[in-house]
């Protein structure tokens, strides 16, 4: 298949997100309505769904949020310089771009008031335009500093939940229906990294402005990801990837218990310390995440990392896509057991 894209001048980026959004229900045939700051992602956001536009049958419009007046100068002038930049991509993309900004400043320049004066703006020019949803540039970088900010402000265990690929309205936050921000979302980029945008922008040269705003570290989320983060990160590499693929797990294993006991209806009977194969390889990669985390912790393997469990992952992936009915390996502690219909795995 990925040949027959080649052909059509996809871009690996491109393809990537178009296997992703092609299989979801509603999104072929749809009229999107493209949220574009001017800065690297959403610019990037613009030029994937520009270039998925034929294949997916996509009607696209372009809306671009201006923050207003404001006693920074440099900070004013970014935002004229941004919204000038998304007027002419989205012309030369061949998009009508719809400008929008206050009638009068805003009350506070904080970044909830920000938010939700881009929020409520874009969900009436939805409705004025009769789309079917609102395309965000949020990606897996936004996603795990809104899982950590949520968790430091003492949200429960459906804050961690945060933002998924495609939000129809009806599935919306309550906080967000009863400030009238209810509206359909679609996030292309959500499992990308911040680096992988970064480098399909610069692979096709593209353009955008970097807010000077997002070097302020008096901005909460600003001062996780420009400082936290990082000072984790050289604390003890690998920390930060390892951190939100465990927020992931957790957010999988919160998940409603009927979908986990019709897995293991299906089959993973994880308490007698072995899961049904063909059950297994029908699961999407975070719940098997969690159902080997839960299986392993079930035989008191309490120090199996998340490196093991990727190590196991990976090696019962290599059987399936081989097709390969027997096998057995050691990883951890644990002693895993492989035949055609079975998944075991025993403690030393």
């Amino acid at each position: 298949m990925r040949d027959s894209f080649q052909s059509g001048k996809l871009r690996d980026f491109e393809f990537a997100v178009y296997r992703k959004l092609q299989p979801i229900k509603g999104v072929a045939n749809s009229k999107i309505l493209i949220a574009c700051s001017g800065g690297l992602d959403s610019v990037a956001l613009l030029s994937v769904l520009a270039a998925l536009k034929a294949k997916l049958r996509l009607s696209l419009e372009v809306a671009h949020v201006h923050h207003g007046a404001t006693s920074d100068q440099r900070q004013f002038q970014s935002r004229h310089q941004a919204r000038d930049l998304v007027s002419s991509q989205s012309e030369a993309f061949g998009l009508k771009c719809h400008l929008i900004e206050p009638d009068t400043p805003l009350h506070k320049q904080s970044e909830e008031a920000f938010r939700e004066f881009r929020l409520t703006s874009l969900g009436k020019l939805k409705e004025k335009l009769e789309a079917d949803a609102v395309a965000l540039a949020h990606h897996a970088d936004d996603l795990f500093e809104t899982r950590l900010m949520r968790l430091i402000r003492g949200t429960g265990a459906h804050g961690l939940e945060a933002m998924s690929l495609f939000d129809p309205a009806n599935s919306a936050s309550m906080a967000a229906e009863a400030s009238g921000l209810e509206f359909s979302k679609l996030r292309p980029f959500l499992g990308e990294t911040r680096s992988a945008i970064r480098a399909y922008a610069e692979e096709k040269n593209l353009k955008w402005i970097d807010d000077p705003s997002n070097a302020e570290t008096h901005f909460f989320r600003n001062w996780l990801r420009n400082e936290w983060l990082p000072a984790l990160e050289a604390k003890r590499s690998g920390s930060v990837r390892s951190f939100a693929r465990s927020l992931e797990m957790l957010v999988h294993e919160l998940q409603s218990p009927a979908s986990f006991g019709t897995a293991l209806d299906e089959g993973l009977d994880i308490a007698l310390g072995k899961i049904g194969r063909g059950a297994f390889e029908g699961l999407e990669l975070a719940r098997k995440r969690s159902v080997i985390v839960s299986l392993t912790r079930t035989l008191g393997a309490r120090d199996f990392s998340l490196s093991r469990v990727e190590e196991v992952i990976k090696r019962l992936h290599h059987l399936e896509s081989t097709g390969q009915k027997v096998a057995r390996f050691h990883v951890g502690g644990v002693d895993w057991s492989i035949s055609a219909s079975e998944i075991a795995a025993t403690v030393d």
